[in-house]
C-alpha cells in the first residue's frame, strides 16, 4: 500500500499490473506460435501436406492475428495511462479471433494424428525428440505447444474482465472494455461450440465405422445428426437376458449387439416413429419400439433408476423436438401416445 494513495490511483496501479500481464503473456504466446511454425512446421521434412494440415490446422493463419494484437498492445502501453485504450483494440480484432474455432475444433484429431505419426513414422519421431532438445522449446514436447492456442483464447475473457474491473468508470477505456469483453466472450462461446460439434461428429463417425448392418448400410454421419448418449445395457426377451448397446442420437435410437470391436445392428428407430414406455419391473427398465412395428419390442434394463430417468428424459425430449419441428407429419399424435405416459 502506498501512502496518501487515492482509491482511483490504487485502481490505476492495479490496472497497470493487469495490462503488463496481458502484454507479457501475449508476448509469450506469440513466441510459442513462432516456435511451432519455425521449429516444428518449417523444420520437418517427413510429413506430407495432409499430415501437416491434420497436425497443425490453420495455425499459419492464426499467427498473424496474434502478431497484430501484440503490436497493438505494445502501442497502447507506449501511451499515457489515461489514453490507453485496450477495449477498442480487442473490439477490432475479435472477429479475427474466430479463426481459433477451426483450430480448436480439430484439437483431438491433431493429438490423435500426432500419436499415430510417432508410432508409424520413425523419422518423424526422431525429429520430435530433436525438437524437444532444442533450447527454444524449453524441453516442451509438441503436445504442450499444440494445446497452447486453446488455452490462450480461453484466457482472454479472464484478463479483460480483470482489466475492466480495475479500470475507473471515468476512464475512456471503461465502456470500450465492457463491449470488448462481451465480444470476446461471444468468440470463446463460438470456439467451444465448434469444438463440441467436431467432437460429436467424430463420435458419430466412430460408431459408423464400428457398425455391421443387417441390410443396406445406414449412413449415420449426416451434418444434422448429433450423438447424445450411449450405454451398455441388457435386453429382456422371452424370459432371456442378453447384452445390448443402446445409442441415442437427436433423430434416432440405435440398438446393437457388441462383438469385440464391432457393433451388429439390432434396430434403428427413427425418433418420429419411436414409442417409449415406462416399465415398473424391474425398476430400471423401459421399453422402446417403432410405432409401425408392434412385434419388435425392446425391453431395456440400464444400470440404475437414475440412468433410466435420464434415458427417459432424453428420449422424450428428442421426440418432443421432432414433434414441434415436424408438426405436419406428426399431426394428431399426442406426446403421451409416443412416450407411454397416461
Amino acid at each position: 500500500m502506498i501512502a496518501n494513495e487515492t482509491p482511483q490511483e490504487k485502481q490505476m496501479r492495479f490496472r497497470k499490473k493487469v495490462l503488463e500481464e496481458l502484454l507479457a503473456t501475449e508476448e509469450d504466446h506469440v513466441r510459442d506460435l513462432n516456435i511451432i511454425m519455425s521449429v516444428f512446421v518449417e523444420g520437418q521434412h517427413n510429413l506430407n501436406p495432409h499430415e501437416v494440415l491434420s497436425l497443425f490446422g490453420n495455425l499459419e493463419s492464426i499467427l498473424p492475428v496474434n502478431r497484430q494484437l501484440l503490436e497493438g498492445l505494445r502501442a497502447v502501453m507506449d501511451k499515457p495511462p489515461e489514453e490507453q485504450r485496450v477495449g477498442i483494440l480487442f473490439q477490432e480484432i475479435a472477429d479475427y479471433l474466430k479463426m481459433y474455432a477451426a483450430y480448436c475444433a480439430q484439437q483431438n484429431k491433431s493429438l490423435d494424428t500426432l500419436t499415430l505419426l510417432r508410432k508409424h513414422n520413425p523419422a518423424f519421431a526422431v525429429f520430435l525428440q530433436m525438437c524437444q532438445a532444442d533450447s527454444r522449446c524449453r524441453k516442451l514436447d509438441l503436445e504442450s505447444f499444440l494445446i497452447k492456442p486453446m488455452q490462450r483464447i480461453c484466457r482472454y475473457p479472464l484478463l479483460l474482465k480483470e482489466l475492466w474491473k480495475q479500470t475507473p468508470e471515468t476512464h475512456v477505456d471503461y465502456e470500450e472494455l465492457r463491449t470488448a469483453l462481451e465480444k470476446v466472450q461471444d468468440v470463446v462461446g463460438i470456439v467451444n461450440e465448434k469444438k463440441r460439434e467436431c467432437e460429436n461428429q467424430e463420435q458419430v463417425m466412430t460408431i459408423q465405422l464400428s457398425m455391421v448392418w443387417q441390410g443396406d448400410p445406414y449412413f449415420l454421419a449426416t451434418p444434422t445428426r448429433r450423438f447424445i448418449k450411449s450405454e451398455s445395457a441388457f435386453r429382456f426377451e422371452g424370459g432371456k437376458k442378453s447384452k445390448i448397446e443402446i445409442m441415442l442420437f437427436n433423430d434416432l435410437v440405435l440398438l446393437a449387439k457388441r462383438k469385440g470391436e464391432k457393433l451388429y445392428e439390432k434396430a434403428v428407430i427413427d425418433i418420429n416413429n419411436c414409442i417409449l414406455w415406462n416399465l415398473k419391473d424391474p425398476p430400471c427398465a423401459f421399453c422402446v419400439r417403432r410405432s409401425d412395428d408392434k412385434h419388435h419390442v425392446f425391453n431395456i434394463v440400464v444400470s440404475s433408476e437414475a440412468a433410466k430417468a435420464e434415458w427417459m428424459e432424453l428420449i422424450t425430449s428428442s421426440i418432443t423436438k421432432v414433434m414441434f419441428k415436424d408438426g405436419e407429419r406428426l399431426a394428431g399424435k399426442k406426446l403421451d401416445e409416443l412416450t407411454g405416459k397416461a
